[in-house]
């Protein structure tokens, strides 16, 4: 099952534009969830935070994978990212080198 949900490519315009609207959408979510939950305790909040927390990292290693594939790199390549230095070069690749023409081992052309 894992393998089918990280499997493919997303291109760099479509892998911005998801950013995008998962980062307006969860933050309206967030704000909407903060409302909700004012008269609550303080570690419901806590854990509906993390909640939130855990679907933005799922969802931004999920698009990173995806964008990694787009340049024949496996997804393995995301733990650079936690290297210093490493991690602000990853990023400028992701968001501005173009991916592989054509179908590479990860999938068809995300045009």
């Amino acid at each position: 099952m894992l393998n089918k949900l990280f499997n493919g490519r997303i291109g760099r315009k479509d892998f911005i534009l998801v950013q995008l609207t998962i980062g307006i959408f969860l933050g309206i979510a967030a704000a909407l969830a903060a409302a909700f939950l004012r008269g609550y305790s303080q570690e419901t909040r806590e854990i509906v935070g993390y909640i939130f927390l855990a679907v933005l990292l799922l969802t931004y290693l999920w698009l990173l994978i995806l964008r990694f594939h787009d340049l024949n790199l496996s997804g393995v390549t995301v733990l650079c990212l936690l290297v210093p230095i490493l991690n602000i070069w990853l990023s400028f690749v992701l968001l501005f080198k173009k991916g592989t023409f054509g179908p590479n081992k990860y999938g068809g052309d995300p045009c």
